[in-house]
C-alpha cells in the first residue's frame, strides 16, 4: 500500500499546465477511498462486524478514528484501523482533502460574488474569515453504501 500512497496525496501538477487542480486532488481522493474500502471492506466482511446501524466514521479531537456511539463493533472496528497506521493516515487524508475541498469550492463562490460586488461578498461570506470555522467529512457505511458527507462546522477553540 506504501507506493501507492506516497504518490495520492502530491499536490504535483499531474497534467503539465502548471497548476494543481481540485478535480486532480478529487480523484487521488477517490483512489485512496477505493483503497480504503478494499481493506476496511474485508475487514468487516472477515470479522462479521454489522453494517446496520450504519457504521459512521469521523476523526477525534485526538487525530484517531472513531466510530459513532452505540455502533456494537464500535471499539473493533477503532482498534482496526488505529493499530493500522496506513490505515488511519489513508482515511485522514480522504477526510482532509475533501474538506479541503468543500472550503475550496467555498472559497471560490466567494471569489466571483467579490468580482460583482465586493462589500456584499464579504458581508455574505464573513464566516470564512473565521478562525472557527471549517469543514468536517465522515464516512457512513450502510450495507453496501459508502458515502463520504462533507458540512460546514463552527468550533469554540479556547
Amino acid at each position: 500500500m506504501r507506493p501507492i500512497l506516497n504518490s495520492l496525496w502530491s499536490f504535483s501538477d499531474l497534467d503539465g499546465d502548471g497548476n494543481t487542480h481540485n478535480s486532480e486532488m478529487s480523484e487521488n481522493a477517490d483512489a485512496a477511498a477505493a483503497i480504503l474500502q478494499k481493506h476496511l471492506g474485508r475487514f468487516m466482511l472477515n470479522e462479521d462486524v454489522a453494517s446496520q446501524p450504519p457504521v459512521e466514521l469521523s476523526i477525534g479531537f485526538n487525530g484517531r478514528v472513531i466510530v459513532q456511539d452505540g455502533h456494537p463493533d464500535k471499539e473493533k472496528i477503532e482498534k482496526f484501523i488505529n493499530d493500522n497506521s496506513e490505515l488511519r493516515n489513508l482515511y485522514v487524508g480522504i477526510c482532509n482533502t475533501k474538506s479541503f475541498l468543500a472550503m475550496a469550492e467555498e472559497a471560490q463562490r466567494f471569489q466571483r460574488r467579490y468580482a460583482v460586488d465586493p462589500q456584499a461578498a464579504v458581508a455574505e461570506f464573513s464566516h470564512l474569515f473565521s478562525d472557527n470555522y471549517g469543514y468536517d467529512t465522515r464516512l457512513v457505511i450502510n450495507d453496501n453504501s459508502w458515502k463520504y458527507q462533507t458540512s460546514s462546522s463552527f468550533s469554540m477553540k479556547a
